[in-house]
Order: structure tokens, then sequence, then C-alpha cells
């Protein structure tokens, strides 16, 4: 009888056990779900038409002033980015496991190429705009001489699609901690400034 007792407490342990497994699995969907709200855009009213941009201009201290568009990207050496995730500076996913096709911001600041005295000289740091005003900044040494420069790509496709709604292309870091503040969306230009 003791026996039965014991394993009839054990049976309902687990199974609150499990209730309360399964309700905090809900929280913590429901907690992803309005942490995502956090991230959304601050353009939900706006025009998107005027924001859309269809070229990307690099320009500033650069031998070759450069006017890129979805060709003259496609004519480069392109990249498939696998399972990006966008996540915002609260913390929030916004998406999760899109793909992308682009061109390394490396390649295109090499194709560019910077003013550059000498090998020595590297106080540049590289702005990507956007028609919203938006901006992410990046190093020299960033893109040059560490890992993230393998990871900064101006994209033109997003699972398998060419991008349209918020612009023709954008710029993606990849390996950011948080990628969502150097996600820019409407990219029109990258600026390339020499610190004085």
């Amino acid at each position: 009888m003791k026996i039965i007792k014991s394993i009839s407490i054990l049976c309902i342990f687990i199974l609150l056990l499990s209730c309360n497994q399964n309700n905090k699995t809900a929280e913590q969907k429901n907690s992803s779900a309005n942490d995502s709200s956090k991230c959304k855009d601050k353009h939900a009213d706006a025009d998107f038409d005027k924001l859309i941009s269809h070229s990307v201009k690099v320009f500033g201290e650069v031998e070759n002033v450069l006017e890129l568009t979805v060709d003259s990207l496609l004519k480069m050496n392109v990249k498939h980015i696998d399972r990006y995730m966008s996540v915002c500076q609260t913390g929030a996913t916004d998406s999760v496991n899109k793909t992308f096709e682009g061109v390394s911001l490396k390649d295109i600041l090499e194709k560019a190429k910077l003013k550059q005295l000498n090998h020595k000289d590297r106080a540049f740091y590289i702005v990507a705009n956007a028609s919203d005003n938006y901006k992410a900044v990046f190093s020299w040494g960033e893109i040059f001489n560490n890992v993230t420069g393998e990871n900064v790509y101006v994209v033109f496709k997003e699972n398998g699609e060419l991008i349209k709604e918020k612009g023709e292309m954008k710029l993606i870091v990849t390996n950011d901690l948080k990628t969502g503040p150097r996600h820019v969306y409407w990219l029109t230009g990258i600026d390339v400034v020499k610190v004085k």
C-alpha cells in the first residue's frame, strides 16, 4: 500500500513538473513574440516608396567612386549567407534563419580603393548611410584587419528573392553580438572618411 501511495505521489509530482515546464515554454514564446515587437520598424506609417533606393554610392576618400546597383553587384564575387538572425539592441529576435546573397563590404572597398598614402595609413572609418538618415559605422581595422571584415555584406537577395520593400540593397553584419544596430535598410551610400 505504501509503495502504491509513493508511486502515486511521484506520478503527481512528475505531472505537475511537466505542466510547469509547458507553462514556462509558453511564457518564453509569448515573451519572444512581445520582444520582437520591440524591434518593429520606426517607419510603420511611413511612405516606403520615398525611402527606396535603387543604387548605392561609394564615395569619400576613395580613388574610384562607385555607383552600385543589383546588376553591378551580380558581376562581383557574390556570397551566400545562411541562417542570419537579426537581434535588436534589446536582445529581442526580429527575424530568424534568413538567407541572403550579396557582396562583402571589404570587396567593395577594395574595388573603390581607399586613398592611402602608404601601408601605415589606416586612419579611416566607413559610414553606411540609409535614405532615412540611419547610419552604421565601421573602422578600417574592423574591415581590413579583423574577422568582421569577412562578415559585412551589401545584400540584394533575401530568402532567394530580390529585396524590394526596404530598398534594393541593404547592409548586414553577421558576426555582431546584436546584429540589428548595424543592419541598414534603404542603403544609399558608403562614405569613406579619413580621421584628421
